[in-house]
């Protein structure tokens, strides 16, 4: 294992037991490049219907970063409902009215997300959270 692996795991099991995500199986990989070509440093792909995902690092990740891509992408897990219900809403709407409505949805989640992760990352430099 790595260092950057072994960092993103030790961060990964401090976040889960944070977070009280014990009961969810996620799996790790570092990786070169994503499968869908985006130049990302992380990503989560959830498991529909069981408490399951597979979070991806960019192997070019900053030692920095590490804490808050990890939290980012277990907030994401967490949404996985949220993003069902979406997709649902999606189907419903049809193409053409739901693409905008898409793109409006996913510009939202992420700033949501991305919101949730800075907090939940003040929150763990307090004593009361981090001992």
């Amino acid at each position: 294992m790595t260092v950057l692996e072994t960092k993103i795991h030790e961060s990964i099991e401090y976040w889960v037991e944070t977070l009280g995500l014990q009961h969810w199986e996620f799996t790790v990989e570092v990786v070169s490049e994503f499968d869908d070509g985006v130049d990302a440093e992380a990503s989560c792909a959830a498991h529909a219907y069981y408490d399951q995902a597979t979070l991806r690092f960019n192997k070019r990740l900053k030692g920095s970063e590490i804490d808050y891509c990890v939290v980012h992408e277990l907030v994401h897990a967490l949404m996985r409902d949220y993003d069902e219900a979406a997709d649902d809403a999606l189907q419903y709407l049809g193409y053409n009215i739901g693409r905008g409505f898409a793109l409006r949805v996913n510009a939202t989640k992420e700033n949501l997300v991305d919101r949730v992760t800075r907090i939940l990352l003040e929150l763990g430099k307090s004593d009361r959270v981090r001992p």
